[in-house]
């Protein structure tokens, strides 16, 4: 995967293995995902810069952990992934106590697939929080009709990152490449493109 995303041009990879507070602590997922890269470590390509993070799903009582060892490394960025199903009535109460009381920088993972549960009203509210970024999957730039219907759900965000959130090589596989040469041929992607960058740059550690 490390190597075909390197052919689109892909340059820094954020790995961000899953992690499930109901499932395990987090020194056992640190001790995990530090034997993954671990084994991970020869394949990167030449040039290439991976950096480790976590996708963390937001369930009752997360907020009460350090999640700071999850966080994007090298940044107090932390990639939260939402509940599929309508949001809870603790949601906001546990991303206030994340964004606020950690003080951390909270990007929602692959905001497309939320569709069928929040509403353009809810998203708003989330949008709300200080520091908040948006990450789209690139499969929704592949589909025109799920990419019509993104647009009038979405409501407008500050800043907004592209991911391939690639899972393996046959299936989500690297599609950066092909979803940034779709959104080119739009009259208004490259100047989009070029924000997305920019907005990219940003969740990264200072070089």
């Amino acid at each position: 995967m490390l190597a075909e995303a390197a052919k689109q041009g892909v340059h820094t990879v954020v790995a961000t293995s899953h992690y499930y507070r109901s499932q395990e602590t987090i020194d056992s997922f640190l001790c995990r995902r530090a034997v993954a890269a671990e084994q991970m470590a020869p394949c990167i390509p030449d040039g290439m810069q991976v950096l480790i993070g976590a996708e963390v799903l937001m369930q009752k009582g997360v907020s009460g952990l350090d999640l700071q060892p999850l966080c994007i490394e090298g940044t107090s960025r932390i990639l939260l992934e939402l509940p599929f199903s309508p949001p809870p009535s603790w949601l906001y109460e546990e991303m206030e106590n994340i964004a606020l009381g950690q003080r951390l920088d909270v990007i929602l993972a692959h905001v497309d697939r939320y569709m069928p549960w929040y509403s353009t009203r809810e998203m708003t509210e989330m949008m709300e929080f200080p520091g908040l970024s948006v990450q789209l999957n690139a499969d929704a730039f592949l589909d025109a009709k799920l990419m019509r219907a993104l647009k009038r759900w979405l409501p407008p965000c500050e800043s907004m990152v592209l991911g391939s959130d690639m899972h393996h090589i046959d299936q989500r596989s690297p599609n950066i490449g092909p979803a940034c040469k779709k959104i080119q041929r739009k009259i208004y992607g490259r100047r989009w493109l070029e924000q997305i960058q920019h907005d990219s740059l940003l969740l990264l550690p200072p070089h």
